[in-house]
């Protein structure tokens, strides 16, 4: 992937920390919301049990 911001004059070092960085941050948002949405469902099916 290229960066946009290497463009601008940015040690490539510095834009691949960045970008790995960034991975990270996506991985831990999308394993946040997997975990979420797992939550949620099993909130939902609890409900309906005991309704």
């Amino acid at each position: 992937m290229i960066w946009p911001w290497n463009g601008v004059g940015v040690p490539g070092e510095l834009a691949r920390i960045m970008g790995v960085s960034l991975n990270t941050i996506y991985v831990h948002l999308k394993t946040q919301a997997a975990v979420g949405n797992l939550a949620h469902t099993a909130g939902n099916l609890n409900i309906k049990h005991y309704q």
